[in-house]
């Protein structure tokens, strides 16, 4: 207990060190991170702690994700550094579990190899330090996944309550996928140890009850602030639609090939650990509990968002802890000194890689520049108004560096009113006497603040 605690401080103090710069350079610039920004900002700003809007539209996702950056942002602002910490304090819980669950299955050894392996994949290190949902999302899986296993081995209480609380924190970071993520795989773990019947053991009926309350209860609420509109977009388009297709989530012919892909490639070389766990499967060999768990656990990941009509390969991500202790298990046996070192090597590696892709991805955007020299200008315009041309990832950027509302409508040469327009409406605002304020990118990307005349 003593090693662990240890081993959790060190862990702790690394990930800060390592995360610290990364967390506030470079700034937000992206649409998915600027969405959740905006979020954050209208809980700060307006105490909408049950369901919040960006600039209008009602948020996309439960909250909790955005409750952990609110309350950090109560206390120092909503800064970018503050709108990523949810995801800095996932990576965290999730390579904590994953070292835990690994000391459970095979000792200290096991454990740190299993966590050093997932710090060693580059998709890793890019969720831990974006603000987006995914990572606190496979974070409460991994502690689920961990508590399962301790909960079955050891038959005590305090598992089974971290579990359902992972569970609650996984279905209001990203709906109802989160209990049925869970579920899966515990029953899936039982049936293939073959006690299945012991499902309603392992979680006590009171617990059970507690975990759906608490999610009811945030749905019952939010219901009754925005009514149909939050049935439409977080019940309807955000899970109904998008697993069967309908509505903007068209089905894509590269639907059931995308995540395998993303899986293959994501995760070498790590995944060929399944190359050995098959050989091992043909000549007889039997697997033991913590095998049944570990392939249960990234089966269902895998095959649950594989069914999805439109999928990214970050949601792979709760898998990754499932593979990482697979090819730890596969490695503890080597003694060699170099090993663990070597792996953690590459974890710095890829985290370095990261951020130097990211500063580069960052610096060849337009957006960010543009928004940062007419902020002056537009900060004290009594109407800032965007093109119905401008694309909805560009507006959501801008409002979040701009901190302001964005009107998208019809552009017109209004005293008192400042356009943003893309490359397709500049010729029509020409045409409408408006002139250019500021301007960035080339072609395509061209975008152009615009003013009316004096007179």
């Amino acid at each position: 207990m003593r090693a662990r605690a240890a081993d959790l401080a060190c862990l702790a103090a690394l990930l800060a060190a390592l995360l610290a710069w990364p967390l506030h350079d470079p700034g937000i610039w992206s649409r998915g991170e600027a969405r959740e920004g905006l979020v954050v900002r209208d809980i700060v700003a307006n105490g909408s702690w049950v369901i919040a809007r960006r600039d209008g539209a009602l948020a996309s996702k439960p909250p909790f994700f955005h409750w952990i950056a609110a309350a950090a942002g109560e206390v120092v602002g909503p800064t970018d550094a503050v709108v990523r910490l949810p995801s800095a304090l996932g990576a965290f819980a999730m390579l904590a579990a994953t070292l835990v669950l690994g000391e459970a299955i095979g000792g200290r050894r096991v454990g740190l190899i299993g966590a050093a392996v997932l710090a060693s994949v580059a998709y890793f290190w890019r969720s831990a330090i974006e603000a987006r949902v995914d990572m606190v999302f496979a974070a409460a899986i991994t502690v689920f996944v961990a508590a399962l296993y301790l909960r079955d081995r050891r038959g005590t209480l305090a598992p089974a309550i971290v579990g359902t609380l992972a569970v609650v924190a996984a279905s209001l970071t990203k709906g109802p996928a989160g209990a049925v993520l869970a579920l899966g795989i515990a029953i899936a773990y039982l049936a293939a140890e073959r006690r299945l019947g012991q499902l309603a053991a392992l979680w006590p009926w009171p617990l059970a009850t507690a975990a759906l309350i608490a999610i009811g209860g945030w749905y019952v609420a939010a219901y009754r602030i925005a009514g149909r509109e939050f049935l439409d977009v977080q019940l309807f388009h955000e899970n109904v639609n998008r697993m069967v297709g309908l509505g903007a989530f068209g089905r894509h012919g590269s639907r059931s090939t995308h995540l395998p892909r993303a899986f293959a490639a994501h995760l070498l070389p790590w995944n060929l650990v399944l190359v050995w766990s098959a050989r091992r499967w043909w000549r007889g060999e039997r697997e033991d509990a913590a095998g049944h768990l570990l392939h249960a656990w990234w089966m269902v990941v895998v095959g649950f968002f594989a069914l999805a009509s439109r999928t990214r390969g970050v949601y792979l991500l709760p898998a990754y802890p499932a593979i990482a202790l697979l090819v730890a298990r596969a490695l503890a046996p080597v003694r060699a000194r170099w090993l663990l070192p070597a792996v953690v090597v590459l974890s710095l590696v890829m985290i370095a890689s990261e951020q130097r892709s990211r500063l580069g991805e960052a610096r060849r955007d337009v957006l960010v520049p543009f928004a940062d020299r007419i902020a002056p200008r537009v900060a004290d315009a009594a109407h800032l108004v965007a093109a119905p041309t401008l694309l909805e990832n560009d507006a959501l950027v801008l409002r979040y560096r701009l901190a302001r509302s964005i009107r998208r409508e019809p552009m017109v040469c209004e005293r008192d009113t400042l356009v943003i327009a893309p490359a397709p409406s500049l010729h029509r605002a020409t045409a409408l006497g408006l002139r250019v304020v500021d301007a960035a990118g080339e072609g395509d990307r061209r975008i152009a603040l615009l003013e009316c005349p004096p007179g």
